[in-house]
């Protein structure tokens, strides 16, 4: 089990933040190259990652560009998590 799984985010979670992460200009293909995950599966992940926070875009030249955001934001999806692990909790 790799640290990301540890972390509770799926295989492919973290092979795309990988990918975008040691990318420059990181897109749809360059992703889909990266990982070898279907460019399907890899448009549905980054969502996954951008409804997390951890992962923005621009838009340049009619491409989505992608990228990293703060790593900061990967502290803050957890606190959040933690937060509401302890609310189920209460309950």
């Amino acid at each position: 089990m790799d640290i990301w799984q540890k972390l509770g985010f799926s295989d492919g979670e973290g092979r795309v933040y990988e990918a975008i992460l040691h990318s420059e200009n990181a897109t749809l293909q360059s992703i889909h190259e990266a990982t070898g995950i279907e460019r399907r599966n890899v448009y549905d992940i980054i969502n996954k990652l951008i409804s997390k926070g951890l992962v923005a875009y621009l838009t340049e030249n009619g491409h989505k560009i992608y990228r990293t955001t703060d790593p900061k934001n990967i502290l803050s999806f957890f606190e959040e998590e933690g937060k509401e692990i302890e609310n189920k909790k209460e309950r």
